[in-house]
């Protein structure tokens, strides 16, 4: 089990760029070399997180942002369209990704590494493509943020993304 959500955890965080959600600001502050590239497990959480909602929802749903009501609309807007748009992807990842509490990633083939690894690669190309739309959509939404926001935003997107600890 150990063996097999290591395994996941590197290859989807070779999947997910190291400046995914660091467009703005040149990567200061956003996930740079130590943040989701870096570290598998912090991989392996952002395609978690993309799983069960965007980055821009995430984003929407804060105070912390301190949002106009145009932006939070604007926001909204950006957010229900990359979740119509996903809907499909993130259906098909879903079982490949281990949820909070389980051991390992379900729907991998059991113990045969062999098989994981095939379904792995069945699905590289769809977690790739979730995260590059979810990359878009941030982008999208960093247009409608003043600096400081748009600060907030990528200190809230790295500490979304970093793997937690038991008991933290």
């Amino acid at each position: 089990m150990r063996t097999r959500t290591l395994v996941l955890a590197l290859a989807v965080a070779a999947l997910v760029p190291t400046s995914a959600f660091a467009q703005q600001g040149g990567g200061q502050g956003g996930m740079g070399r130590g943040g989701m590239g870096g570290q598998g497990m912090a991989g392996l959480m952002a395609a978690r997180n993309l799983v069960e909602q965007g980055n821009v929802a995430f984003l929407a749903g804060r105070s912390e942002m301190q949002l106009t009501a145009e932006q939070s609309a604007a926001l909204r807007v950006i957010a229900e369209r990359w979740d119509a748009e996903t809907k499909e992807a993130r259906e098909q990842v879903r079982p490949l990704l281990p949820q909070p509490g389980q051991a390992g990633p379900g729907g991998m083939g059991g113990g045969d590494r062999q098989a994981m690894m095939q379904r792995f690669q069945e699905m590289a190309g769809v977690i790739q493509k979730l995260v590059e739309d979810d990359r878009k959509a941030v982008d999208e939404a960093m247009k409608h943020l003043n600096e400081t926001q748009q600060a907030t935003a990528r200190r809230l997107l790295e500490e979304r993304n970093q793997p937690r600890r038991p008991g933290a």
